[in-house]
């Protein structure tokens, strides 16, 4: 199945948008990405009613297996990246070899910029907020698929 041109034109101006974006969110104190993870929490626990009718109309699942393994794993997996957050974005100190003992070695994570995120269809909350979650902590923008 091809786009059309309109279609095309249109992902290539979301993309576009959020490169831009990107460089923001890249230079971004690690406290804006704390709060998008709670904004983003808060917004999972004012829709979860929502969620799980719609997991439910379109696959089926119960309720009690939509919040298990749906919302609540969720829950956890944003107190987690909360938790480590802030080590995760600091300098980790490197060892060095014979050549370089005067030199200071660190490793630094950096965002990567713009992710894509495809949803997939068995787990479709879970799978796609569990890789958002990882890139909002990165530091990086998101297109949801």
């Amino acid at each position: 199945m091809s786009l059309s041109e309109s279609q095309q034109n249109n992902i290539r101006d979301l993309f576009n948008s959020q490169k831009k974006n990107a460089a923001i969110v890249k230079a971004s104190p690690i406290s804006s990405r704390k709060e998008k993870l709670k904004r983003l929490k808060a917004a999972i626990e004012s829709f979860e009613e929502e969620i799980i009718a719609a997991l439910h109309k379109d696959l089926r699942k119960p309720a009690f297996e939509s919040c298990v393994w749906e919302i609540y794993l969720m829950y956890g997996e944003i107190d987690h990246a909360l938790k480590h957050l802030p080590d995760w974005a600091k300098p980790h100190q490197m060892p060095s070899h014979l050549m370089m003992l005067m030199n200071d070695n660190k490793l630094m994570y950096e965002p990567k910029g713009v992710c894509l995120i495809v949803g997939p269809w068995n787990f479709p909350f879970q799978l796609t907020i569990g890789p958002l979650i990882s890139s909002i902590a990165a530091g990086n923008c998101s297109i949801i698929k």
